[in-house]
């Protein structure tokens, strides 16, 4: 609407990316682990003066992976990982004549 001083946008996610890396059994010691991913942010737009500011937030979750060597005399052995990640961000923005 154009006689609407400001737009309010806001947003919500979540997606699963499954960890590309196979079972390191072997000699290979790629630590990867699956991802869900929950994520929201808002955006508002100001008509005068022509602003604008999006916020965004974003919480992995990497369920634990077990990864069991076949060589009981591997230097590395046996280990599981898990863990989280937090992104946080914002953006601002204006338009001048």
């Amino acid at each position: 609407d154009e006689r609407a001083f400001a737009r309010v946008a806001l947003r919500g996610g979540y997606f699963f990316e499954k960890s590309p890396m196979p079972p390191q059994s072997g000699v290979t010691n790629f630590v990867d682990a699956d991802r869900h991913t929950f994520s929201l942010g808002a955006g508002v737009a100001l008509r005068q003066p022509k602003l604008s500011l999006d916020l965004h937030f974003a919480y992995s979750a990497l369920p634990e992976r077990v990864t069991l060597k076949k060589n009981p005399a591997d230097v590395v052995g046996d280990y599981s990982e898990d863990g989280s990640m937090v992104n946080v961000g914002a953006t601002l923005g204006g338009k001048f004549p």
